[in-house]
């Protein structure tokens, strides 16, 4: 009998390339945006840019190894570049007051997570010589290490969040004004470009060397931290124009009413 787990699931793309992972990874957010895009409109993408500022915050505790890298590279990147792709969306279709409310609301429900992990990891730990019982504190551990991120890490999160996806939505939405609704690929590529590079740089500047109690050296700062993560950002970037375009024609073809 055929028995699929979530750890033969994580076998089993262990045993795949970081790149196809990547890939995977990718396609599985383009999916999410259009099916939340066609049947929740406005609202389906402010859950959609929400649940995964969540996920990204979580991500970035993780790194993998490149082929076509020298460094390691923090994860988080790839499903954090396609929020830039729900912003523009939403830019496009109802205008840069939505896509703002949707920048603001994500940060709203992180630090709503937030809160409500510290709480709940504030009840001790059971005492129990139980052994049925004892996964109940090897959880509380685990969730320590992933749900209690120092203050530089949040400071430096939201502060990057905030101002690269401000960055994006402005400079897309101006772009489009200039060319009065033309050269989609144009205003997705330089909004992409500019607000990956200011996310890229605000974050790791102020989590690993300035709110960092043990800074990074500048080489690791730049190499793994900053430079692997702006090129995986354009990297998404440089798909995303495609997958805009997809999305939009998808719609067309369904008669979506947006």
């Amino acid at each position: 009998m055929l028995s699929i787990t979530p750890e033969s699931i994580i076998n089993l793309l262990q045993s795949l390339s970081p790149e196809f992972v990547s890939m995977l990874t990718l396609l599985c957010c383009y999916v999410a945006i259009y099916g939340f895009f066609r049947y929740w409109k406005d609202a389906g993408i402010y859950v959609y840019t929400s649940v995964c500022i969540i996920i990204c915050n979580i991500h970035v505790l993780k790194a993998a190894d490149f082929s076509w890298y020298n460094e390691p590279i923090a994860m988080g990147t790839i499903v954090y570049a396609t929020t830039f792709l729900a912003s523009d969306l939403l830019t496009e279709f109802y205008g840069v007051e939505k896509a703002k409310k949707a920048v603001f609301l994500s940060f709203a429900s992180s630090m709503m997570f937030i809160v409500l992990m510290i709480l709940v990891l504030g009840y001790k730990p059971i005492n129990t010589l139980n052994q049925q019982d004892s996964h109940f504190n090897e959880a509380h551990n685990a969730m320590l290490t992933l749900f209690t991120p120092s203050l530089a890490i949040i400071i430096a999160s939201f502060t990057a969040y905030i101002l690269s996806q401000l960055t994006d939505i402005y400079v897309f939405s101006k772009i489009r004004k200039l060319t009065k609704g033309g050269k989609l690929w144009l205003r997705t590529i330089l909004a992409v470009s500019l607000a990956a590079l200011v996310d890229s740089v605000v974050f790791n500047l102020l989590a690993w060397r300035i709110f960092a109690p043990n800074p990074v050296s500048w080489h690791s700062l730049i190499l793994t931290y900053t430079l692997g993560a702006y090129i995986l950002q354009m990297l998404v970037a440089s798909l995303n124009v495609p997958a805009f375009y997809m999305i939009i024609k998808l719609l067309k073809n369904n008669k979506s009413t947006i």
